[in-house]
């Protein structure tokens, strides 16, 4: 078993003991504590500013980058609308209710498993919100009341016995496809290792499994320097390996907010993510979290690399 595998059923088996833990705090830990760590190599001087606190303010930069990765997933949202795909409809609501109208459009639509999913998504997210307030970081005292605005009204639809039972059969899931990706990548010669994982990536069922294989490729980079990253045009040539690196796992997370959504203002991985670094101003969403703590060369290398996995999604349906 490989470390990640190891530190994430670590995470999962006291999650699924214990409802202080939820898939999603797992994902938004991981994707936090990746920001934390890798915050002041990715930052120029301007955002290093930023990134400290002793500035909280936006950092005025060039946008075009931001809008147009902005624009492309705003247009495919409205194409899942249109073909009544109700993840992303449920990962971009700001209120428990609207998130209840879409588990019950689930369930009316015959589409049960999904309504489970997300009913689960609900309870992990609401019936103890207080985890989250508590684990918030400093300065993240308007998130944690929008975090209890979101979940206000939320009525239990599931008992703690069920929701643990239906959730060590999703951890189980969970591991076992995990295992099953590092096998199949580990088969992999190293020229075509991302590309395989890129096709992986589009293929991903949830926003769950995106965050799996994001940290996938954390360790991958970590371990294997010597893996050669597709021939990108890149308008800029990262200074560093590990800029490379960064730029990578921004698309990807980006490529989650293009899938599933939830990356808009007030959406509930938004407020999550922004009270566990306490850096975010009111009214944020990731794209201003990603403007205002990457430049704008980074930026357009993230757009590159963004655009490279949809285009593997249109040619591998």
């Amino acid at each position: 078993m490989s470390p990640f595998t190891e530190a994430v059923a670590d995470m999962l088996t006291r999650r699924s003991k214990t409802l202080y833990f939820s898939l999603l705090a797992v994902s938004i830990a991981l994707l936090a504590a990746y920001f934390y760590s890798q915050r002041e190599e990715i930052s120029t001087v301007a955002t290093a500013e930023f990134i400290s606190g002793d500035k909280l303010q936006a950092v005025s930069k060039d946008a075009s980058a931001i809008d147009t990765i902005k624009h492309t997933i705003q247009e495919n949202h409205e194409k899942l609308n249109q073909e009544n795909d109700l993840r992303p409809s449920y990962w971009s609501t700001k209120t428990t209710i609207q998130a209840e109208n879409i588990i019950e459009q689930a369930w009316a639509q015959g589409k049960d498993e999904l309504a489970k999913e997300l009913e689960e998504n609900l309870y992990a997210q609401c019936s103890k919100i207080e985890y989250f307030v508590l684990a918030a970081g400093e300065d993240a005292d308007w998130t944690t009341q929008k975090l209890e605005d979101y979940c206000e009204g939320y009525t239990h639809t599931l008992s703690d016995e069920e929701y643990n039972e239906r959730i060590d059969v999703r951890v189980s899931k969970i591991m076992r496809r995990t295992k099953q990706q590092e096998k199949q990548l580990a088969k992999v010669d190293s020229h075509m290792l991302l590309d395989a994982l890129a096709d992986m990536i589009v293929r991903a069922a949830s926003a769950d499994e995106i965050d799996e294989l994001n940290a996938i490729l954390h360790e991958i980079l970590l371990n294997k320097p010597e893996v050669s990253l597709p021939n990108l045009p890149f308008p800029y040539t990262p200074v560093t390996y590990r800029a490379y690196e960064d730029a990578y796992y921004v698309a990807i997370y980006l490529y989650s907010c293009y899938k599933f959504g939830g990356c808009d203002a007030e959406n509930f991985k938004t407020l999550i993510f922004c009270s566990k670094i306490g850096q975010c101003l009111p009214g944020w969403s990731m794209y201003d979290l990603y403007q205002n703590a990457m430049s704008a060369n980074q930026l357009e290398n993230v757009s590159v690399i963004l655009n490279y996995i949809i285009s593997r999604s249109i040619s591998h349906p």
